[in-house]
């Protein structure tokens, strides 16, 4: 086969997209990065269960839960806590990891913005039948974060909190900053 004939070749098999002949295939807008934020105008704060240590630590569910709630509220973002992953499209996940190690509390605190996705977009909703579709199901991690907090227990708790807020504080303005461009 010449190079000529190999060229038509590819030419034929990608205009073969099973449309009459003239019309342009559908394209499916697939949104990245932050364009993934825009319209989040809630969320649910989750606090994952804290591990043995954190109560040594003077770290608690609720003052956690309070913080990041007060944190991620804006005008045009409402936050609430939700005791369990109950959430249906946006939660955020708080995760508080910490060991107790020769006096001294370390802590991994995480923060994670999900979308809950379960279903078919409206578009393959509405296509044809035998067009290709897709089905989305599970969550879709947007926005993570995550700090390590080292010290005595004194102290622990108020830079636990700092570093939780600094999070959230990202997480937002990110939000915030994605419907404000649209």
């Amino acid at each position: 086969m010449t190079l000529i004939a190999a060229a038509l070749a590819v030419v034929v098999a990608v205009q073969g997209n099973g449309l009459p002949s003239g019309q342009p295939p559908r394209t499916r807008v697939v949104r990245h990065g932050d364009e993934r934020l825009v319209g989040i105008t809630a969320v649910d704060l989750v606090v994952t269960p804290l591990s043995y240590d954190a109560g040594r630590c003077a770290l608690q569910t609720d003052l956690l839960a309070a913080q990041g709630v007060t944190a991620l509220s804006r005008p045009s973002l409402k936050a609430t806590f939700s005791a369990t992953d109950s959430s249906w499209f946006y939660t955020v996940f708080v995760s508080a990891t910490t060991i107790l190690v020769e006096g001294r509390c370390v802590t991994t605190v995480s923060s994670r913005l999900a979308a809950q996705v379960d279903g078919m977009p409206e578009a393959d909703q509405i296509a044809p039948a035998g067009a290709w579709g897709s089905l989305l199901v599970g969550r879709l991690p947007l926005i993570e974060q995550s700090s390590a907090v080292v010290g005595p227990a004194s102290s622990h708790l108020r830079e636990v909190l700092d570093a939780l807020r600094q999070q959230l504080l990202v997480i937002a303005c990110r939000i915030t900053t994605a419907n404000l461009r649209r």
